[in-house]
């Protein structure tokens, strides 16, 4: 029988993946068992300019003119957009439903209508990125049962999937951290007034891509694989991959996961700190991402929890997340407009 079809929708640095899901037995969202991944088209050389910059190209309302961006740029944003509708397209081929839900984040800084990527570290900007895409979807015959309204970091949109999913690790705390590690480190908060959005984190001190480490120029850099693997490479020149490196036991790899992890380690203090400072003691830490691999592979874990074990002598605890979609089910979530009572802490 034809049903409703749920798309959740991560983008990365590299690549993006999109996964169907539906209601579990207890009312919960689970993965329907349907995905597709792509790499990202990268049809020329261009790299993003420096956080500076971009900046300095918003307006006064923190928007982004198009004719700001470089040709390369504008045609990598376009090839990006291309690749998420045929995400959408392979996953209804074929497939006889009565609705198509989706929900969408991707990396970088929306604007304030949550509809435009404005900055952005690792890939393009994206001005009227879902009023491009709904027409590439259109190209498509693809017809959604709402439109697409705000694009959701993959960090806010985890911290949703955290508390909405079938053993998510934020159903069972009141006050709790995601941090999630990629390219860079994503991040999201659960406190007893609800989850914090962007300008609740901020309060809470600076965002990973801009907060200073001791391990690094900033925390996202120190910390996210991207930044690791540029120092493994910088440091003993191309060839092994970091990771690797790690499970051969070499030691200057091994000092490099530890220092990233103590950047990470170091951050959750920051925001253990100001939470308490509220009245709000975090009951748990979540890793998830790459860091959830970190902690519990045994080739990895030694050292990764190591250096949260000096950090945290005692509360709280630190946990692997064991949802590895749980920003796509979390942007879901948006979609089918259940999280407005996780704002609200209900």
């Amino acid at each position: 029988m034809a049903g409703p079809l749920w798309i959740g929708v991560d983008g990365g640095a590299t690549s993006v993946r999109a996964v169907t899901f539906e209601d579990g037995p207890t009312g919960r969202l689970r993965s329907a068992g349907r995905r597709a991944r792509q790499d990202w088209i990268t049809p020329t050389a261009f790299e993003p300019p420096v956080l500076e910059s971009q900046l300095g190209d918003l307006d006064a309302n923190g928007h982004l003119d198009a004719s700001r961006l470089h040709p390369d740029e504008a045609l990598e944003g376009t090839a990006r957009l291309h690749t998420l509708a045929n995400l959408i397209a392979e996953l209804t081929f074929g497939v006889q439903v009565t609705e198509v839900h989706v929900g969408i984040c991707l990396p970088g800084r929306v604007d304030p209508s949550g509809r435009s990527i404005v900055a952005c570290l690792n890939g393009p900007r994206l001005p009227d990125a879902l009023d491009r895409w709904a027409l590439e979807l259109e190209g498509r015959n693809l017809t959604l049962a709402q439109p697409v309204d705000r694009i959701h970091s993959d960090g806010e949109a985890a911290g949703w999937g955290e508390d909405l999913a079938e053993g998510g690790a934020f159903t069972e705390v009141r006050c709790a951290l995601y941090l999630g590690v990629g390219t860079g480190v994503a991040e999201a908060a659960k406190s007893r007034g609800g989850h914090l959005d962007v300008a609740g984190l901020r309060e809470l001190g600076p965002a990973p891509w801009e907060a200073p480490s001791a391990f690094g120029d900033q925390v996202d850099a120190a910390a996210g694989l991207r930044g690791m693997q540029a120092r493994w490479r910088k440091e003993c020149g191309p060839g092994l991959r970091l990771l690797d490196a790690v499970r051969r036991e070499d030691p200057r790899a091994i000092a490099i996961l530890m220092d990233g992890a103590r950047a990470l380690a170091d951050h959750a203090a920051t925001r253990v700190e100001a939470l308490g400072s509220r009245g709000e003691p975090v009951e748990r830490i979540v890793l998830g991402q790459r860091a959830s691999e970190l902690w519990t592979a045994p080739e990895f874990a030694p050292i990764y929890r190591r250096a949260f074990e000096q950090r945290f002598v005692q509360a709280p605890e630190v946990v692997a997340s064991r949802l590895l979609e749980a920003p796509a089910l979390g942007a879901l979530g948006a979609a089918l407009g259940r999280v407005a009572a996780l704002r609200a802490g209900s």
